[in-house]
C-alpha cells in the first residue's frame, strides 16, 4: 500500500471521515462509490491507514513513520485485511470472503482496529454477498468493512443499507485540468470528457494513447461510411480492444453532435468529424447515441464482444446511410 497525499477532490469526503474518527462516530461499515479513475481504493487506504497507525489515532492522518505505516507499506499489516478478485474481470468468491470473515473474527494483533477492504465490492457474486450479510448486521468490535465500488447498483440492496454510503463526484473542470498539468502529462487534460471528469482515469487514457486510437476509430467510421469497410471487418479490427470501443463511439457520437448544432469537437480532428457529420442528421445520431448506451449497458455483463461490436458498427453504418440504427422503434 502506498501511503499518497489525499487527492484535491477527496478534501470533503476526508474531512467528513476525520470528524468521525473523531466523534468515534466512524461507520463499521463504509460503501465508497463513484465513476472510475477517482481514487475510490485510495481514499480507502488512506482511511485504513489512519485508523490503523499508530499515531494517527492523534492525528487522524497516517504519520508514515511509525512501526504500522511501514507494515501498511510492505503490504504486511497484519489488521489489515484485502479482497480483490484473483484473477482480472473475475468475481469475489465466497471462499475469500468467508476468509475475511473468519481473519476480522480474531483479536486485534497490535491492539486498535481490524480493517477489512474489498475492493471491488462490486464484484462479489451472489454466495459472496450473503456471507458478508452476517458480519454487516452484527460487527465485531473494533472491525470497519471498507467497501469500494463503481457501480453499486450491482450490490444486493441489503449490502447497500448496512453501508453508510460515500459517494464521490468528478472534480470541477478547472481542478481535474490543474492537478492533471501538475503530474507531468500533459496532453491528459484534453481526455477529461473521454475519462466522464475522474483525473485518474485520464491519467489512464492517455497512458494508453486513447488518442491514437480516437484517430483510428474516426477512420473506421469513414470507411464504413463510404462502403470501403464491412461490419464484420470492422469488428474483427476492433475486438483487441473490446470494451473500449463503445465509451469511445459514444464520445465520438458527442463530438458529431456539437458539430451538427454549430460547435466543435472536443477532441481535435475536425476535418474528419466534418466530413462524417455532413451524411448525419441529429434524430439519427441521437438513435444511434441511444443503441450505443444500450450496449454500454451490456458490458457489465459476460458478453460475445465481436457481436456487440457488429451491432455497434451496423447501427453506425446504417445512420451513416440515413436509416434507423437496428433496434431502435421506428
Amino acid at each position: 500500500m502506498e501511503l499518497a497525499e489525499p487527492l484535491p477532490w477527496h478534501a470533503e469526503a476526508w474531512t467528513r471521515l476525520q470528524a468521525q474518527i473523531r466523534r468515534q462516530a466512524l461507520p463499521h461499515a463504509l460503501l465508497i462509490s463513484g465513476l472510475p479513475g477517482l481514487g475510490k481504493r485510495r481514499l480507502a487506504e488512506q482511511l485504513a491507514a489512519a485508523l490503523l497507525c499508530e499515531a494517527g489515532r492523534n492525528e487522524l492522518q497516517a504519520c508514515g513513520r511509525c512501526r504500522a505505516c511501514r507494515l501498511l507499506v510492505q503490504g504486511a499489516h497484519p489488521d489489515l485485511f484485502v479482497v480483490t478478485p484473483e484473477e482480472e474481470g473475475r468475481q469475489v468468491r465466497v471462499d475469500q470472503v468467508r476468509g475475511l470473515i473468519d481473519q476480522l473474527s480474531l483479536k486485534s494483533q497490535y491492539g486498535g482496529y481490524r480493517v477489512g477492504l474489498i475492493d471491488p465490492a462490486d464484484r462479489m457474486n451472489a454466495a459472496a454477498a450473503n456471507a458478508l450479510l452476517k458480519t454487516l448486521e452484527e460487527p465485531p468490535p473494533g472491525v470497519v468493512l471498507l467497501l469500494v465500488a463503481a457501480r453499486p447498483s450491482l450490490l444486493p440492496a441489503t449490502i447497500r443499507s448496512r453501508c453508510q454510503q460515500l459517494t464521490l463526484s468528478p472534480p470541477p473542470a478547472e481542478q481535474a485540468r490543474a492537478w492533471l498539468q501538475a503530474q507531468a502529462t500533459p496532453g491528459a487534460e484534453q481526455l477529461l470528457g473521454l475519462a466522464a471528469g475522474a483525473p485518474l482515469r485520464a491519467v489512464e487514457l492517455h497512458a494508453a494513447k486513447v488518442q491514437d486510437r480516437w484517430r483510428a476509430l474516426l477512420a473506421t467510421l469513414q470507411g464504413l461510411q463510404a462502403g470501403r469497410l464491412g461490419v464484420v471487418a470492422a469488428a474483427a479490427e476492433w475486438r483487441e480492444a473490446g470494451r473500449e470501443t463503445v465509451p469511445l463511439l459514444i464520445a465520438i457520437c458527442a463530438d458529431l453532435a456539437r458539430w451538427l448544432a454549430g460547435g466543435e469537437g472536443r477532441y481535435g480532428e475536425g476535418e474528419r468529424l466534418r466530413e462524417l457529420a455532413a451524411a448525419l442528421d441529429l434524430a439519427g445520431l441521437h438513435d444511434y447515441l441511444e443503441l450505443l448506451l444500450e450496449l454500454r449497458r451490456h458490458l457489465e455483463h459476460p458478453l460475445n464482444e465481436q457481436l456487440l461490436l457488429e451491432r455497434a458498427f451496423a447501427g453506425w453504418q446504417a445512420v451513416a446511410g440515413g436509416r434507423r440504427p437496428s433496434g431502435r422503434q421506428q
